[in-house]
C-alpha cells in the first residue's frame, strides 16, 4: 500500500502512515545526523522517532512545529563544520 500524498506543514511534508493511521514527517531516510542528533529526513530526534506512535497528538504537533528551526540549525552546523575543516586543511 502506497502512502497518501504528503501535505505541507511549515515547509515539512506530512503524510499519514497507512500502518498506524498517524501523521508523520518520515520520508524513509532514517539516518541520525552526528552533528545535530536529528534524522536527516524528518529532523526528529532519536527519542521522538522511537516514541512517535506512543506520543499524544499534541506532542507530535509540537515536534513537527520544530522542523524549520531544526532544519536551519542542521544547515548552519554543517556549514560551520565544513568551514572548520577547510580552515584546518589550509593551516596544515
Amino acid at each position: 500500500m502506497m502512502p497518501k500524498a504528503p501535505d505541507q506543514q511549515d515547509g515539512q511534508k506530512i503524510r499519514r502512515d497507512p500502518r498506524t493511521g498517524i501523521d508523520t514527517p518520515c520520508i524513509y531516510v532514517c539516518t541520525i545526523d552526528g552533528l545535530t542528533g536529528y534524522c536527516l529526513g524528518c529532523y526528529r530526534s532519536r527519542p521522538e522517532v522511537e516514541r512517535w506512535t506512543k506520543m499524544s497528538d499534541a506532542e507530535r504537533d509540537e515536534a513537527m512545529a520544530k522542523f524549520d528551526a531544526r532544519k536551519e540549525e542542521a544547515s548552519q552546523k554543517r556549514k560551520d563544520y565544513m568551514a572548520r575543516r577547510q580552515a584546518d586543511a589550509a593551516n596544515t
